[in-house]
């Protein structure tokens, strides 16, 4: 899949969701306190990647993050409509 992706757009956090065929497990522990950490002080470095349903293709755990810490938008690359199976394959390369 040869795409040239837009630039990233802010977009609300309470207007994502999480893919359904996303099934990574959540950051828990040391882990999480040091990744919540630094998106506190840091902010969130890099934009997350969103179908136009506005579902999570990549950057779960940053939404989860900014969710937890009452940040209410975040830069997105929304993508171009793909097929189910390209979806899960940006999900897994991602």
């Amino acid at each position: 899949m040869k795409t040239k992706l837009k630039k990233p757009v802010m977009v609300r956090v309470g207007a994502l969701r999480p893919h359904p065929k996303n099934d990574f497990k959540d950051i828990v522990g040391e882990r999480w306190d040091a990744f919540l950490k630094a998106i506190k002080l840091d902010g969130v470095l890099h934009p997350i990647y969103i179908n136009q349903k506005y579902e999570v293709l990549s950057g779960a755990q940053r939404v989860r993050a900014c969710r937890s810490l009452g940040i209410k938008t975040i830069q997105a690359v929304v993508l171009p409509t793909m097929t189910p199976q390209e979806e899960r394959f940006f999900i897994i390369d991602m």
